[in-house]
């Protein structure tokens, strides 16, 4: 498997999630592992539930 370098991945920048330089750099992520064959599209039916509780614990 390529390592995070070899396919253009590096940490040298520390933003936040809701700029647009995030939103770019994080679809180009996704779109070159999906050339790569390391992702796939597929569509799967999920549980939702509208309202729910969460037991304190």
């Amino acid at each position: 498997m390529e390592t995070q370098q070899e396919i253009g991945i590096v940490y040298n920048s520390f933003t936040h999630t809701a700029t647009l330089n995030h939103a770019r750099v994080a679809q180009g992520i996704f779109t070159r592992l999906l050339e790569l064959d390391y992702l796939y599209s597929k569509r799967q039916q999920q549980f939702h539930a509208l309202n729910f509780a969460v037991a304190n614990t």
